[in-house]
């Protein structure tokens, strides 16, 4: 049975895109060589929802306190956007 995921993020500056979520978003892994890492993500889970238009994908990163969380990616040099309260939870983007 599955045991696990992989989620690929396709960039043309994969450096930055490394360098953020580790130095920003703090993510830790193992550096797998040509620039490549594999990075560790929390406890993640799957859902699929109805849409009228083309399909679509989103990743969500999930905290207990938001506003501490974007405290700290913007102490780190991140950006978050404004906070939206969606009903079941907080959200902003990164």
């Amino acid at each position: 049975m599955i045991n696990g995921g992989h989620v690929m993020i396709y960039d043309r500056n994969t450096e930055a895109m490394n360098d953020f979520l580790r130095q920003v978003l703090g993510l830790t892994g193992v550096d797998v060589g040509g620039g490549r890492w594999m990075l560790k993500v929390p406890p993640t889970e799957l859902a699929v929802h109805e849409t009228e238009g083309e399909g679509s994908f989103a990743f969500y990163f999930q905290c207990d306190e938001i506003e501490a969380t974007v405290k700290e990616i913007e102490g780190r040099g991140g950006k978050c956007g404004p906070r939206a309260d969606r009903g079941w939870g907080v959200v902003c983007e990164i």
